[in-house]
């Protein structure tokens, strides 16, 4: 597969939202606020997220409410985790 064919494009998953690269080497997790840590990323930090999946990078985006109750928020994203892994499995298995 030719590298610089690959198209960055997410989908969602869960709460976050995943770029799937075809034969991926890693996968790196961006965690941000609600809206700006999801949707910041994809605009914001565009160039970024295109470099690092072009290297073979699955890349995930990771939302977080804000809040001062850390322990609530540290559970929610725990539990967002256990819920990407065997959907990631999924995806790349079609």
């Amino acid at each position: 597969m030719n590298i610089m064919s690959l198209k960055l494009r997410f989908k969602p998953v869960s709460f976050s939202w995943v770029a799937l690269h075809p034969q991926p080497q890693g996968v790196i997790q961006f965690i941000g606020g609600a809206f700006f840590g999801t949707f910041g990323p994809m605009f914001f930090y565009r160039y970024l997220l295109e470099c690092l999946f072009k290297q073979g990078y699955t890349i995930i985006l990771l939302p977080f409410n804000f809040t001062f109750d850390h322990y609530t928020e540290a559970g929610f994203l725990i539990r967002e985790q256990y819920k990407l892994m065997p959907e990631l499995v999924r995806m790349a298995d079609r």
